[in-house]
């Protein structure tokens, strides 16, 4: 799948502040572009072993966004309130950011109809992203800490800061029909990430106050299991009663402990993964089309 925006203003709309006021204002003439590219390949396999069927399936997808924006007001503010320099300045301010993930599982599944039925199997995923920014103000070079000549293009704002993170897991389930209206499911799920952040900015509205970078990195890593069991009761062929018990988990991640403009941009708190106990007793119906629960 392929999708592509290409677009001569960002995707936004201006917020009236009073129906004489509805008339979009920039101080200077700067177009917001915008540029944005998704794609995802697939690829599935699937075998037939007999009595066990060999299923593998491998994805990609790669997201690439670039666009500009007049920060000409925003801009004048910051230079205005830090700097004391209330002039207006044209002020693009160029992002990017790219993100891609390739992902693959590999799992076995028993065939037939016998009572009892399992699932097991591997699972692996590579993130990737990037993000850059890039504002200069040639006009404002001499603000730079030691003059314009440590920063002659008069670099406000760089930024550039790679983000990684790998998953591994390892999963089985079986399911038990011990009589005809009961069965009993068991599964858990094993699984470790490691991920890391860098970032290295400079410009006079960083740490150094020019193009010396203020560099960083933090990362964070976990292992565990999510268990999951499951005991169902078919009261007849439209209802089902169940009880569940499963545990969640969503991975953590390196991430700035806050955005500033001083040294402190410096400290970083990986986040913590997220993980969750799920009761539910619930029952389930059909019929025909429909489900309820």
């Amino acid at each position: 799948m392929y999708q592509g925006i290409h677009l001569g203003g960002l995707q936004q709309a201006d917020t009236s502040v009073g129906l004489d006021q509805l008339a979009h204002y920039q101080p200077v003439d700067i177009p917001d572009r915008l540029v944005d590219t998704f794609k995802i390949y697939s690829l599935n396999i699937v075998y037939d072993l007999g009595a066990v069927s060999f299923t593998s399936t491998t994805a990609k997808w790669i997201h690439n966004a670039s666009w500009t924006t007049d920060d000409t007001e925003v801009g004048q503010s910051l230079d205005n309130t830090f700097f004391g320099v209330p002039a207006f300045y044209p002020n693009p301010y160029s992002n990017s950011d790219h993100v891609e993930q390739w992902s693959e599982e590999d799992r076995f599944t028993s065939q037939g109809d016998g009572p009892f039925q399992w699932v097991a199997g591997l699972f692996y995923s590579d993130l990737t992203s990037q993000v850059d920014q890039y504002n200069a103000l040639p006009q404002l070079a001499y603000l730079s800490a030691g003059g314009a000549a440590a920063n002659p293009d008069g670099v406000a704002y760089e930024e550039h800061t790679p983000y990684h993170l790998k998953q591994y897991a390892i999963f089985a389930e079986g399911s038990y029909r011990f009589t005809e209206r009961w069965k009993l499911t068991v599964g858990a799920r094993g699984y470790k990430y490691n991920a890391e952040k860098d970032i290295n900015v400079r410009g006079f509205f960083t740490a150094s106050g020019n193009l010396t970078p203020t560099t960083g990195v933090t990362k964070t890593d976990s292992t565990g299991a999510s268990p999951k069991v499951n005991l169902a009761y078919t009261a007849s062929d439209d209802t089902t009663w169940y009880a569940q018990i499963a545990k969640g988990f969503r991975p953590g991640g390196a991430n700035l402990r806050r955005r500033s403009l001083s040294a402190a941009m410096r400290a970083y708190r990986p986040t913590a993964p997220t993980q969750s106990w799920i009761m539910r007793l619930a029952k389930r119906c059909a019929s025909g089309a429909e489900r309820c629960r």
